[in-house]
């Protein structure tokens, strides 16, 4: 059993949103804590603060998908036009203006949309991995802040899917509360106080027996070292 209750904490919007159209903001649920409800060093203002700090640092990935989405739409309609206008010019343009080099033209102008793919997913991934590691940041301070609780940035594998390839890595952050500072603050009733006796009365008998064992050893020691006199 370990020595700390943990409660999850998602992001909202992560993923899904429109296709083409503004995705929602990325933001931490504000839920308080049920793990930290009766700690006295920390209120509801510092949930907040820590939420506030959470959702700066998300605030640039909303940026990111927003800017992705304009994009995306801008290539997936360049590369439509290209698909419907090529047969018509290759139609109507004349063939020696260009000569040989038209193929190589056509192949370019193709090529541009999967290559703006291919840079949206680059600078995408380098982003989001400065945006993990300032959430790291901030769940190392407020660790540090908060005597008793810890923040800890953690992801999971979700399976989407039949086969094994089609998962999926969802990053929440886990409040975690120690117990023991829980049961240092929990008042002491009769039956606490009797198993608190009953607990030190097993020392002192364990602590006794063992003194009594120290003494024989130190016993049988002397007396050999008596007959080899």
């Amino acid at each position: 059993m370990p020595d700390y209750t943990a409660y999850r904490v998602d992001f909202e919007n992560v993923g899904g949103g429109p296709l083409c159209g503004p995705p929602p903001v990325v933001k931490i649920k504000r839920d308080f804590p049920t793990n930290l409800e009766n700690l006295p060093n920390f209120t509801q203002s510092d949930w907040d603060q820590f939420c506030n700090k959470i959702d700066v640092c998300l605030d640039p990935l909303t940026q990111i998908r927003r800017r992705n989405a304009r994009l995306a739409c801008f290539l997936a309609a360049f590369f439509f036009i290209m698909l419907v206008v090529a047969p018509l010019v290759t139609r109507f343009l004349a063939y020696d203006r260009l000569g040989s080099n038209w193929g190589a033209v056509m192949f370019a102008m193709l090529m541009c949309p999967i290559l703006g793919f291919c840079y949206l997913i680059s600078s995408s991934r380098g982003k989001d991995l400065k945006i993990l590691g300032e959430l790291y940041d901030v769940c190392e301070e407020s660790t540090e802040h908060y005597l008793g609780i810890n923040f800890v940035l953690k992801r999971e594998r979700v399976f989407g899917g039949t086969t094994s390839k089609s998962t999926r890595i969802i990053k929440f952050i886990e409040v975690q509360a120690r117990r023991n500072d829980d049961e240092e603050r929990r008042p002491r009733t009769p039956d606490t106080l009797s198993s608190e006796n009953m607990s030190s009365g097993d020392d002192h008998t364990a602590e006794s027996r063992l003194n009594s064992v120290f003494d024989r050893l130190q016993n049988i020691a002397f007396q050999d070292n008596a007959g080899r006199v």
